[in-house]
């Protein structure tokens, strides 16, 4: 991969990172979305966000041997809890919105720009 690439693709998974850190520190420190989390949602959150940022630091410095081991364990860890928890709904995500594009857009219920 071109170092440039590298740099861009890290700098992406970077700011990611900092969006699902946000998302957590929200998610711990403000009571009305404390109520109704559960355990899954920080562990999902939490995997995605660990998952993030060593990928950009994996990509960043890819000649580190430590780097790499973290990012396998992260990775193996990350793909186990993908079916399980709700992170899962990053796949469904795309299905669902083809699925509501042909549907309801055949049926001529969507307004028409």
């Amino acid at each position: 991969m071109p170092e440039l690439l590298g740099w861009i693709l890290g700098g992406c998974l970077l700011i990611s990172t900092l969006c699902g850190l946000g998302v957590l520190i929200k998610r711990i420190v403000k009571q009305e979305l404390r109520s109704f989390s559960n355990p899954d949602d920080y562990i999902s959150n939490g995997l995605t966000t660990i998952f993030q940022a060593i990928t950009a630091l994996f990509i960043a410095f890819p000649h580190l041997p430590a780097i790499e081991i973290v990012y396998f364990i992260i990775s193996v860890l990350f793909l186990v809890w993908f079916p399980l928890g709700k992170t899962r709904h990053i796949l469904y995500f795309f299905f669902a919105r083809l699925h509501l594009g042909y549907f309801y857009g055949r049926r001529g219920t969507w307004p028409e720009h």
